[in-house]
């Protein structure tokens, strides 16, 4: 099966929310009892609402007293869905939603359901708690005077951001049969909605377009928490 990575440019209105898989039906993969069929993984990159303009030299690094501020715009933050075929009629969703905000990034509260084709939304059954990882962003970065070359300087504190990771168990007759042509997964916070779409088409090629994350960011560096970039500090339960 090929993969094919692509680097959607967000539009600038506020329409612009789908990040979206184009890949076979699951259902129609050959069975295997070593392992559950899965659907590819689609993203969503968001910046810190409040975050600065990226430094373009080393004097314009914020202090450490501005950390706890925002965090700087050569940092996204990235959202991730991907589900798991538990059976013809049950889908298993793990969701991540990274925020700076440990009140946004928990998944008690977004509302999360699930679409098809043909209009009908679910409700998820309640599962396992979710967690939350607490999550250092250690560095900065600043081009080199005259070089369009993208540096990295450690930081001291860092930023914190957090990732709330759960799993979405969706039961219904006919869910992924072979007939199915799409699912999208959507999670909506205070009137913020984020919508993971996997289209099934012919053949077995595999399309990801990821929501936020532009040719440029890619090319100039841009870091993405949570990545290997990152370093996870402690993983906390998602309760009240």
């Amino acid at each position: 099966m090929r993969v094919f990575l692509v680097v959607l440019v967000a539009a600038c209105g506020a329409e612009m929310r789908d990040a979206r898989a184009i890949q076979p039906n699951p259902a129609l993969l050959p069975p295997s009892p070593d392992r559950l069929a899965l659907s590819a993984p689609v993203s969503w990159y968001v910046r810190d609402s409040i975050s600065r303009p990226a430094p373009r030299s080393p004097v314009s690094i914020g202090s450490p007293s501005d950390y706890s501020l925002s965090i700087p715009g050569y940092w996204q933050l990235r959202s991730v869905a991907q589900f798991a075929v538990l059976a013809p009629d049950r889908i298993r969703v793990h969701l991540v939603i990274t925020r700076r905000d440990i009140r946004e990034a928990s998944l008690r509260s977004w509302r999360v359901w699930l679409e098809d084709d043909t209009g009908r939304k679910l409700d998820p059954a309640p599962g396992e708690p979710a967690k939350i990882d607490r999550l250092l962003l250690p560095w900065s970065t600043y081009y080199l005077p005259g070089r369009a070359v993208a540096v990295r300087q450690r930081e001291m504190p860092g930023w914190t951001a957090y990732s709330g990771r759960g799993e979405f168990v969706f039961t219904a007759p006919g869910l992924l049969s072979p007939e199915r042509k799409s699912l999208s997964l959507v999670a909506e916070r205070d009137g913020y909605r984020m919508r993971f779409t996997w289209i099934f088409g012919p053949g077995q090629d595999v399309s990801v377009e990821d929501h936020g994350r532009t040719r440029t960011d890619v090319e100039t560096g841009v870091l993405v928490a949570p990545s290997g970039d990152t370093q996870l500090v402690e993983s906390l339960d998602d309760q009240e």
